[in-house]
């Protein structure tokens, strides 16, 4: 006993050594990017039990007639978009295993700009269509959304950075892709299979000191920022060399 409670023992410290080393080895060397981001795109999260200040990072996914996670760029990210004859479609899709990719997101940029406009349409076609369905105050809640919308995903990292080398307005981010299923635009009924982003990694950012009093006091999960409600914070992240993120400036905006 006393010798498998030393060997876990020594597959943890081993495993936090690693964690640690790769976290320095992340930090060496030119960053792959730096953005200055607020509480749209990085929601302070509440967890009565920790005493730990976290950030989730929120980002917008396109499924209109702009969608690009289509299944000839899933096919190259080693994900397929045909199920084998005569098998149950909603039922093969959902077993699909995520695939790791390379996702861009794009910070404050025209990505943004159509989709904010997309669904204001959208929301006005709704009102037209089944009248109080839609909220009024659209613009409002968007005003609230991260402008981090992702607009590419590629297996290698380094051809993304090519193709988007403005290291300060797009992110490359380590990511989970699958499929996702939904009615067709032209309402027929049929399931439409294209790609979505399941997860981000890291999806959360833990703030180190002396960063974490910003968030002091503050309100988290709930709060969510709006045209009547300015963002509280801004936080200037860093994405090393394995795409890694971690905070080097912090501030409130009131």
């Amino acid at each position: 006993m006393k010798r498998l409670l030393l060997g876990a023992a020594a597959i943890v410290c081993l495993t936090n050594l690693g964690a640690l080393t790769l976290g320095a080895l992340n930090r060496t060397g030119p960053e792959d990017a730096e953005v200055t981001l607020t509480e749209r795109e990085l929601r302070l999260v509440h967890d009565s039990d920790s005493t730990a200040t976290t950030l989730r990072m929120m980002f917008v996914q396109r499924f209109d007639e702009a969608e690009w996670l289509t299944c000839p760029k899933l096919a190259t990210l080693g994900v397929s978009c045909a199920p084998p004859p005569g098998s149950d479609m909603a039922r093969w899709y959902a077993r699909q295993p995520e695939r790791q990719a390379y996702v861009v997101l794009e910070d404050d940029g025209p990505a943004w700009q159509s989709y904010r406009q997309a669904e204001i349409r959208r929301q006005e076609e709704a009102r037209r269509t089944y009248k109080s369905a839609a909220p009024d105050n659209v613009e409002s809640l968007l005003d609230g959304y991260s402008r981090l919308v992702a607009i590419d995903a590629d297996s290698d990292a380094a051809v993304l950075r090519s193709r988007y080398p403005d290291r300060h307005r797009y992110l490359i981010v380590d990511a989970r892709v699958s499929i996702y299923g939904r009615v067709g635009p032209d309402g027929n009924g049929r399931t439409r299979l294209s790609g979505t982003i399941t997860r981000l990694s890291p999806q959360t950012i833990n703030v180190p000191k002396p960063y974490s009093s910003v968030f002091a006091s503050m309100e988290g999960s709930t709060y969510a920022p709006s045209a009547e409600r300015a963002p509280r914070y801004w936080v200037t992240l860093r994405y090393g060399r394995f795409h890694e993120p971690w905070i080097v400036n912090a501030g409130r905006t009131q």
